[in-house]
């Protein structure tokens, strides 16, 4: 704690220029000075130890990680200087063209990108800025070699899941496929300048390169929003800690994802009741699908394929019926999130004391 203390703050000229980075739309926006090194520790003292262990196995499998995630630590220590940015968004970019290809035989076109599951996700990036950037390429570099020993492979097993893009102004993107990367399939890295941009969605490091150059349109960054520059005027003069949140632009996926959730956790309920519920469902598929016969005169394929599908259509049925009320929570929750149209924390440390402002702007706000 003292460490982070002790750390040098940020100035609102900072603030507002890393805000630049972030897109306008962003649902979160978080900056933050502190040793790297510190930071890493206590997230690493955060996860439960099975993942810990996980994670410590798994980096021992790259080249150069022979100590694990005290290794990766130690690198990063020494190659980033003490500031971090964090933004977040829906992720709803469409896909490039190259993550298409036409058949020849068919002429159908096939979807060839990232392997991933489609699961609405918020996209996400983080910024580091770098004092040793060979050793970031290093370890880029490291990881893309480690391939299946960590678990980065294309859309099936074997396939080449590294890659190297070339985007505007040259600039070379890096792509790591992994079916564990939940929604998009991948991590996506980028070195610019003094600057390593990570993300799980390659159009994110693309926006947050452009907004870095000046090639947005007007409008398209953060730090240009009239609410976060209201919110900012009236901040700390310096601070450690910054946190930007529009809740309104995130809350359409906060309520998909509540509404997936809440589906799989109720059709897991019903489901557990098929053993007790099978009898009667297989009495109603006798009278109806097959009248007059008996169970042992029909096809015991076709009687127990039918019987799942009744069972099936009859958890679809309870959890739509259900969900409703399920949902409740979570609509209120939205209509709240919804009324704030930015929210801006600042906080300031020190040794002995510590100083916190927030700025909540609602359609009432002046």
């Amino acid at each position: 704690q003292e460490t982070i203390y002790r750390a040098k703050g940020f100035s609102k000229d900072e603030l507002e220029e890393v805000a630049n980075l972030a897109p306008s739309d962003s649902t979160m926006f978080a900056y933050m000075r502190a040793p790297i090194g510190t930071l890493l520790r206590l997230v690493e003292d955060s996860l439960e130890p099975a993942a810990q262990a996980n994670l410590n196995d798994t980096l021992k499998r790259v080249n150069g990680l022979s100590g694990g995630t005290a290794s990766l630590i130690n690198v990063l220590d020494g190659a980033l200087v003490d500031r971090v940015a964090f933004f977040v968004r829906p992720n709803d970019w469409e896909d490039r063209s190259i993550d298409f290809e036409v058949a020849p035989d068919t002429g159908e076109k096939r979807y060839i990108g990232p392997p991933r599951d489609d699961r609405p996700v918020f996209g996400w990036a983080l910024v580091a800025w770098a004092s040793d950037q060979g050793a970031i390429d290093d370890l880029q570099a490291a990881f893309g070699q480690a391939g299946p020993r960590i678990g980065i492979q294309g859309k099936n097993p074997g396939d080449k899941g590294y890659f190297v893009t070339t985007i505007e102004g040259g600039l070379r993107l890096q792509e790591f496929w992994s079916q564990l990367i939940p929604g998009t399939g991948h991590i996506a890295m980028l070195s610019y300048g003094d600057k390593a941009i990570l993300s799980n969605r390659y159009q994110f490091v693309e926006d947050v390169t452009k907004n870095a150059v000046g090639r947005s349109r007007p409008g398209d960054r953060l730090g240009e929003l009239a609410s976060f520059q209201r919110a900012l005027t009236d901040g700390l003069e310096s601070a450690n800690i910054a946190l930007w949140l529009s809740p309104e632009t995130g809350s359409d996926l906060i309520r998909t994802q509540s509404r997936d959730v809440a589906s799989a956790r109720l059709a897991d309920v019903v489901s557990a009741k098929f053993a007790t519920a099978r009898p009667k469902a297989e009495r109603r598929v006798l009278e109806r699908q097959f009248p007059g016969q008996s169970r042992n005169q029909v096809d015991r394929a076709r009687l127990r394929d039918a019987v799942d599908a009744e069972l099936f259509n009859w958890r679809d049925q309870a959890v739509a019926e259900r969900l409703p009320a399920e949902l409740e929570s979570v609509d209120r929750l939205v209509t709240y999130l919804n009324a704030i149209q930015g929210s801006l924390t600042q906080i300031r440390l020190a040794p002995r004391e510590f100083r916190l402002y927030t700025k909540t702007m609602t359609p009432y706000s002046r």
